[in-house]
């Protein structure tokens, strides 16, 4: 789209030295047509002179009857003839043939009337000649004067037509010009106000999502649309690429602020945040919902007897047990030093306790580094109408407390439950 108003530009230029050339040129032409028809024009003016001069010379010769007025006639006479050569050369306006009949229309006239003249003078009277020659003198010299008229005339047509010609090449090119101009400004000023609105529109459009962002939004599914390949959809592309670079460290950040760093399950702040979430969910739909609290047994004492580092190996491997033996739906999390929680959805208490017990069976028959085998309590309590995140996981706690006085390494169902 910038490249248009280029072009426009380069248009409007190039329109404009263009016009300028031709009008200088056109000048030039002109002036070179004047050259041209000028000297002939004055030629073809004197020639009618001259013939009105060798025809008045003659008319002298016979009402004088002098030979010597006749002999005067052959000046400009012979000027004439000389003029018809001279206007010969200008081929490239005149056709020669054309000035070969003016010239052969004079020389029948002038031929006669010389011939007539001297039969007036030798006769002593013009009356003793025959009246056809008489007549036809007059009209060789009618045709012979309309032919120079008409030719001088012709001339001055053809010159008025050249310059009218290239005039009117000129008015067109300068209309033509004018309209490509026009047209160059007005493709220029269009492209430029629809470059402009388009530009502060998808300007405006990285400004509001910079703004959503700077205010804390964290949904960054929204891109930003490229569209044209330009410098605002390259700086758009780019502001896409610092999103996707926004959204990775921010889900990196969320992972890191729900997950412990130990186990790399849910820590307890997300714990927290999931059970309220969870609860809702069942109250909604009237579905099961049992929270599970699993304590490592004699925790303390592997640390105290293997240390801290073993300890740490254990929950460990404790976590990895609970991600195998889990399901899809099922939440796990680290509640807090050796216990751990499990929100178990739609399932019945009882189906809920026995994959609690299979777990509790898994962990036991698993092969621990350094300590070979531990075990594990549970307990369990299961969602009733009205029941807070609170009663849940006191339920829950006071069944843990019966699993462990009941010897450990036991799965204990609230005794709520009927």
């Amino acid at each position: 789209m910038l490249l248009t108003p280029i072009i426009a530009l380069v248009l409007f230029t190039f329109a404009t030295v263009y016009s300028y050339l031709e009008q200088q040129e056109s000048s030039l032409k002109i002036e070179n047509i004047s050259k041209d028809y000028i000297p002939v024009l004055q030629i073809g003016n004197q020639n009618i002179m001259l013939f009105e001069q060798v025809n008045q010379q003659l008319k002298d010769a016979i009402v004088a009857a002098e030979l010597a007025w006749l002999e005067t006639s052959q000046t400009p006479s012979q000027q004439l003839i000389d003029n018809f050569n001279t206007l010969s050369r200008y081929k490239h306006i005149l056709d020669e043939k054309y000035v070969g009949e003016v010239r052969l229309a004079f020389l029948k006239y002038y031929s006669l009337a010389t011939e007539l003249a001297k039969t007036a003078i030798a006769k002593d009277s013009i009356l003793d000649i025959n009246t056809a020659l008489i007549d036809e003198l007059e009209q060789t010299q009618q045709t012979s004067k309309n032919k120079l008229v008409q030719f001088n005339e012709d001339i001055k047509q053809r010159f008025l037509a050249e310059v009218q010609q290239t005039n009117q090449q000129m008015d067109n090119l300068l209309l033509t010009t004018s309209l490509i101009s026009i047209a160059s400004l007005a493709i220029l000023l269009l492209v430029t106000l629809y470059v402009s609105l388009t530009t502060r529109s998808r300007i405006k459009q990285v400004i509001m999502r910079m703004k959503q962002l700077a205010q804390g939004e964290t949904n960054f599914s929204h891109r930003l649309e490229l569209g044209k390949r330009d410098e605002v959809s390259y700086l758009m592309y780019w502001f896409n690429k610092l999103t996707d670079k926004l959204e990775q460290s921010y889900l990196e950040i969320e992972r890191v602020s729900i997950t412990d760093q130990l186990t790399k399950l849910n820590n307890r702040v997300r714990c927290d945040s999931f059970l309220p979430a969870a609860l809702s969910k069942a109250q909604k739909h009237n579905s099961p919902l049992s929270v599970v609290i699993m304590d490592i047994d004699h925790f303390k004492r592997i640390n105290d007897t293997y240390g801290h580092l073993v300890g740490d190996n254990v929950l460990q491997q404790v976590a990895e047990v609970l991600k195998t033996e889990a399901t899809g739906s099922d939440f796990i999390g680290r509640w807090g030093g050796e216990e751990f929680i499990l929100i178990i959805s739609n399932l019945s208490s009882q189906a809920a306790y026995q994959k609690v017990e299979n777990l509790r069976v898994a962990i036991a028959q698993q092969n621990f580094d350094d300590v070979k085998h531990i075990s594990a309590s549970f307990g369990i309590a299961s969602y009733h109408n009205g029941d807070t995140q609170n009663a849940l996981i006191e339920r829950a706690d006071r069944a843990l407390y019966q699993s462990k006085k009941a010897g450990r390494n036991c799965v204990t169902m609230d005794s709520s439950e009927a």
